[in-house]
């Protein structure tokens, strides 16, 4: 009975170190508007922005109800060199809000930060389905909704390959979300559970 309360608490530490770790948010969808004075139309474009799970955090006001999680980002878009994002970026999600504006329905935001608080961001893309309802910017699998450019033309965005600007009055386009935790944290765990594996055997030496 010792022996299972010392695995089960090994796995108990495991798990909630496992928890935590780099994460990589992914949306792709199409849009329209220019990227260092080099105009697209309709062009497929995918936002990447890397975090980390142990960021999360409910963001400042006016989005103490949304969580945001902030880290690195880039931008490709079809026919033109991939491109880094120099200005503040996060991801905001609006969690348990059933029917947050502007969209009607819960969405995710990969946006640029106006300043260093947080308290004002322009979105880059975005994406608004009521499966994304309660969902905590964690590990998801692909979710295919409606998204596309976030800000018109309410940019600039400032990049490693210019100044990123979308026309305004786009319509809402196909997009797909990804959230991929990096496996580090699947290796970590398996490794502690082997580690058990081997005490348990010590033990029953004993």
């Amino acid at each position: 009975m010792k022996r299972i309360a010392v695995v089960l608490a090994a796995i108990g530490i495991l798990a909630g170190v496992a928890s935590a770790g780099p994460i990589t948010y992914v949306e792709t969808t199409t849009a329209t508007g220019s990227l260092g004075g080099t105009a697209f139309t309709d062009a497929l474009l995918t936002v990447t922005l890397v975090g980390d799970t142990s960021n999360i955090a409910p963001g400042p006001a006016p989005f103490g109800a949304f969580l945001v999680n902030p880290g690195s980002a880039t931008i490709k878009i079809a026919g033109l060199p991939i491109a880094t994002f120099t200005d503040l970026v996060e991801i905001v999600g609006t969690f348990n809000q059933p029917a947050p504006s502007p969209f009607g329905a819960p969405y995710l935001l990969i946006a640029t930060l106006d300043n260093p608080q947080g308290t004002s961001v322009t979105g880059v893309v975005y994406e608004s389905d009521p499966a994304l309802l309660g969902y905590n910017l964690t590990g998801l699998g692909s979710v295919s909704a409606t998204g596309g450019s976030a800000s018109g033309s309410l940019g600039p965005h400032n990049t490693t390959g210019g100044v990123l600007l979308f026309s305004s009055a786009q319509n809402p386009q196909p997009a797909t979300f990804t959230a991929t935790p990096e496996p580090t944290s699947a290796i970590l765990l398996s490794t502690g559970l082997l580690g058990l594996i081997g005490l348990r055997l010590r033990l029953k030496r004993t």
